[in-house]
């Protein structure tokens, strides 16, 4: 999994300002602790199995934000404050969001700034 998301992270699969049908990010610069990223998916195709994660530039999973079968088609919003699983405040850096349904694999990137 590491080296596809170095891969990801390389290749600039994702725009700074990540918007589509499927992944949006409100920003691509926040401080962790103090703002917050929203992030809306959507998945139209169902039966569905959608994954959400955060990762760092090393390919390290830093969050999970869902993982859940769906039955209709999936549309959700979250918000990140840029805290890791054990709810401590993310180093300063670039940040790979990630978005995976059945059918297809959505990034964003993200710059944390303290």
């Amino acid at each position: 999994m590491k080296t596809i998301l170095t891969a990801l992270f390389l290749a600039g699969a994702a725009c700074a300002w990540a918007q589509s049908d499927e992944l949006y990010v409100s920003k691509n610069v926040f401080t962790p602790g103090t703002d917050t990223v929203d992030i809306q998916v959507t998945a139209p195709n169902f039966p569905n199995t959608v994954s959400l994660r955060i990762y760092n530039s090393v390919g390290e999973l830093v969050r999970i934000l869902e993982h859940i079968d769906t039955i209709g088609a999936f549309t959700q919003s979250y918000s990140w404050d840029g805290k890791n699983v054990n709810g401590d405040k993310v180093a300063s850096g670039v940040y790979l969001i990630l978005f995976k349904d059945n059918q297809s694999l959505h990034t964003a990137r993200i710059l944390a700034v303290q």
